[in-house]
């Protein structure tokens, strides 16, 4: 993901310090001035994402105009390698997850003064994140198809097709749902249309949408950890280098083990609030 930082830290741990960073610093100003940052990440994912999904929508064949911006927009992220971490860091998914992980997580923490201060900024984080999240879509729509492909399914042989097909189709599909409704109701113009027990009840999804999250990024990682240790990688060894097919399978499995203790420690949290709720409920 960044170019500074060694190959074997998983793209969600290496997201993480900036996400952090930009939350907390920022709290105040996107609280009073929102649009400004809406506007800022809202042009960064246009510009990632319009080569992947101009091709998408014109079946691999997009206009000339849009094949010279994505080669002069590659072109400049490889020779000038901070800007490619600038677009990494602002329209990457991992991003976009931690955005979501913040929002989802201070729901669950212990009100200290900082989670109180964040809940000023949830509304406006979920927007920011889901601005990053459906960029993302739009760059990968095309996923699920591939697994119509025989080839494509052997080439990541057993059982990394397994988790692949559970990350890209069987949790994408309810994931896209659980994240464009509770995304598309935090917008202030179409949260004040809705009736409070509406707006409430869409919300909802938001938990959902947390669980399937962590899964989908648990099932890509082990599915690509898989897809490195297989025999069908051994075509690509050749040209990586076995040092490089070793870095990337230990980022894979790490990336995996990343979000299942995201996992736990959300649903642990989760179960002690609700066992909270109920204890307070009988007293």
């Amino acid at each position: 993901m960044l170019s500074f930082l060694p190959g074997f830290i998983p793209d969600i741990v290496q997201a993480a310090p900036f996400a952090l960073a930009f939350i907390v610093c920022c709290i105040d100003p996107l609280r009073r001035h929102p649009a400004p940052f809406y506007l800022a990440f809202g042009i960064m994912v246009a510009l990632q994402t319009a080569p992947d999904f101009g091709s998408f929508v014109f079946g691999g064949r997009p206009p000339a105009a849009l094949q010279s911006y994505a080669a002069a927009f590659e072109s400049l992220k490889t020779s000038v390698p901070l800007v490619g971490d600038a677009f990494d860091l602002t329209t990457g998914a991992c991003t976009g997850v931690w955005f979501y992980l913040v929002v989802m997580f201070i729901g669950v923490l212990p009100k200290t003064p900082l989670v109180k201060r964040l809940y000023t900024v949830r509304s406006e984080l979920s927007i920011l994140g889901g601005i990053i999240v459906f960029g993302h879509v739009l760059r990968v729509i095309f996923f699920p198809l591939y697994f119509l492909v025989p080839q494509f399914r052997a080439v990541w042989g057993t059982p990394g097709v397994y988790f692949m097909a559970l990350a890209g189709a069987v949790v994408a599909i309810p994931l896209l749902i659980c994240f464009l409704i509770p995304w598309i109701t935090s917008f202030g113009s179409i949260r004040t249309s809705m009736g409070a027990r509406t707006w409430k009840r869409f919300q909802k999804l938001a938990y959902p949408f947390m669980i399937l999250m962590i899964l989908q990024g648990l099932f890509f990682g082990l599915g690509h950890g898989f897809y490195d240790l297989n025999g069908a990688s051994m075509g690509m060894m050749s040209m990586r280098g076995t040092a490089d097919t070793a870095t990337e399978t230990v980022q894979h499995f790490s990336q995996a083990a990343v979000y299942a203790l995201l996992l736990i420690a959300y649903v642990v949290l989760l179960a002690k609030r609700a066992i909270k709720r109920k204890r307070r409920r009988s007293a």
